[in-house]
């Protein structure tokens, strides 16, 4: 296998937080700060870089930007969560029913209660 190389660093360490973002770890001994964390989008494109002298603060930060990259998808994944209230529309005030997008006769959506989908 081919290492990966992004702009003298070697690719190390890759955690994938979803289909099209990833965090790595880069090392470069002939650099000046010869460890980076750089999140990497589709196609691997390298943005968002954080470079360091010690190879422990370069390995806390990507665990810790991974862990905040997760916090954030699922802050927004709850937020975007689209649920029904008591007159029969989508809110995010309630938590217990959630919108189905399987319509009924009159071109309404019918309530679903998704069962066994804890957050």
């Amino acid at each position: 296998m081919k290492d990966e190389i992004n702009q003298g660093y070697v690719i190390t360490d890759r955690i994938q937080v979803d289909p099209d973002h990833a965090f790595v770890l880069g090392y470069n001994p002939k650099a000046p700060q010869p460890f980076v964390t750089w999140k990497c989008g589709q196609n691997d494109y390298y943005y968002y870089g954080h470079y360091f002298n010690d190879q422990d603060k370069a390995i806390r930060d990507l665990c810790a930007r991974v862990i905040e990259e997760l916090d954030y998808k699922k802050e927004r994944m709850t937020l975007a969560e689209p649920v029904i209230g008591d007159n029969g529309t989508c809110s995010n005030n309630e938590k217990s029913e959630y919108c189905s997008s399987t319509p009924q006769e009159n071109g309404r959506f019918k309530k679903s209660k998704h069962k066994g989908f804890e957050r």
